[in-house]
């Protein structure tokens, strides 16, 4: 009888004291349309997933070299050469659960290559606090050449070799109208001719796996280092999966046979179709007895007053922040899941403006396995700095306003307080619901429980 109380105790707790699954709360980019060539449009949407949130205010952060913010300027969003300051919140003021897109912003690619946009920023609730965020950015990658493609009338498919000093010839006899439509003939064909060149020159991977569990991190673009550890001492093989983005780029793979205990090197190389350009890839194998000895992870890394982007994990390598134009110097914690693995933290002692390069290597106890972790540190000019200070002050008069809560508690236009006097009715009578739910379950089981026993003594 005992047990039974005891499991009808058990259930009741469960029921009245549910353990809720949260879903995943985040503000993130998704990618609308994905770029070729220099000149391309693209979009991205700032997405919200799961959050309670009355106001946020972000950051977007790309290199100003690569793509520029083409979006139109409002009293919400201010856009600066290499950062987009965007201010959101909810009119009615209150805290409720959102999934939506809230804006959408256009970028034009200004040079190929590897390009990232990362995200970061504040939310409030419905009383002013500020609450918990994650923020997820993107990563791409346009093409990859030595050198910008610059068209000749030798480059014109047959039939159009002169196009260009026929129109240097003819353009004052021409009309506008007529003008214009010749050149959007012209940039489309070199945009085409371009594109295609840029495909030849792709030495990029799409895919990059082996047939063993464990390889890290996750192929990117922009990163050429990759671990494997195994203990597997009969490994003798590995089997790479090594495919590029252009089909008709040649890989070659080196050192993934008679791999020996200790350190191995796997070098995949790709070489573009037109023969211009070559990326190496590197797998580096450490077949080991005690994979204790071989870890390389570190288990905190962090840049004093920033915050890292994308959030840390030990198997993301390469890391963006964005610090004030009157920050010179920064300190950097990394410490290593094994406390025997030393760590070497390679920086400049003063901060340059524009991009500096922090290099965390660690290498673990064994002496031979490393890791290696980047953090690019992008310290902001003088303009860019007055930009971010105004629309700071702009963005926090507009908070101010919006989430000014007043003396007897009313909220914003009293709208905060009754949506909170709602839910808290609301949440006492789902309780009380509840509550008789288990106790009828309650009775049931006790009863079925009961007749069971009557049942099986006669």
């Amino acid at each position: 009888m005992k047990k039974i109380i005891s499991i009808l105790i058990f259930i009741s707790v469960i029921i009245l004291f549910p353990l809720q699954n949260q879903a995943v709360q985040k503000i993130s980019l998704r990618l609308e349309n994905e770029p070729h060539a220099v000149g391309d449009i693209f979009e991205v949407t700032l997405q919200v997933s799961e959050i309670a949130i009355s106001a946020i205010q972000v950051e977007l952060h790309f290199d100003e070299k690569k793509i520029e913010c083409i979006s139109t300027e409002n009293s919400n969003l201010n856009i600066m050469e290499n950062q987009v300051n965007y201010l959101w919140y909810d009119e009615s003021a209150e805290s409720s659960d959102i999934n939506k897109d809230l804006i959408t912003f256009s970028f034009r690619v200004k040079e190929l290559g590897n390009i990232s946009i990362g995200i970061n920023g504040i939310g409030y609730n419905s009383n002013g606090d500020e609450i918990g965020i994650g923020f997820e950015g993107i990563e791409m990658n346009i093409g990859n050449q030595d050198s910008n493609y610059v068209k000749t009338s030798e480059d014109m498919d047959n039939g159009n070799e002169n196009i260009e000093s026929d129109n240097i010839g003819n353009v004052d006899n021409k009309n506008p109208d007529e003008q214009n439509a010749d050149n959007v003939n012209i940039d489309g064909q070199f945009e085409s001719v371009q594109a295609e060149q840029n495909i030849k020159d792709n030495s990029n991977l799409k895919t990059l796996r082996i047939n063993e569990e464990g390889i890290e991190p996750d192929l990117k673009k922009d990163v050429y280092e990759y671990y494997f550890i195994t203990e597997n001492q009969e490994l003798k093989n590995l089997e790479i999966i090594a495919i590029p983005e252009n089909e008709k780029s040649t890989v070659v793979v080196t050192g993934n046979t008679n791999l020996k205990n200790g350190l191995n090197q796997i070098k995949i190389e790709v070489i573009s179709e037109s023969g211009k350009n070559k990326s190496i890839y590197n797998i580096w194998v450490t077949k080991t007895n005690d994979v204790n000895l071989a870890n390389s992870n570190l288990e905190t890394l962090a840049i004093e007053g920033v915050n890292l982007e994308p959030e840390f994990q030990k198997n993301i390598l390469k890391y963006n922040v964005e610090v004030a134009n009157t920050v010179e110097t920064i300190r950097v914690l990394a410490i290593p899941e094994n406390i025997n693995a030393t760590v070497d933290i390679s920086k400049d002692e003063k901060l340059q403006i524009g991009d500096n390069n922090v290099s965390i290597t660690i290498v673990a106890e064994n002496g031979f396995t490393k890791k290696i972790y980047d953090v690019i540190i992008h310290r902001r000019t003088e303009a860019e700095e007055q930009e971010y200070q105004e629309k700071i002050t702009e963005n926090q008069e507009k908070l101010a306003e919006l989430l000014s809560i007043s003396e007897d508690g009313g909220g914003v236009d009293g709208k905060s307080t009754e949506n909170q006097e709602s839910k808290s009715s609301s949440n006492k009578i789902n309780i009380f619901v509840e509550f008789l739910i288990v106790i009828a379950i309650s009775i049931l089981i006790f009863y079925a429980w009961r007749y069971w026993e009557k049942k099986r003594l006669k």
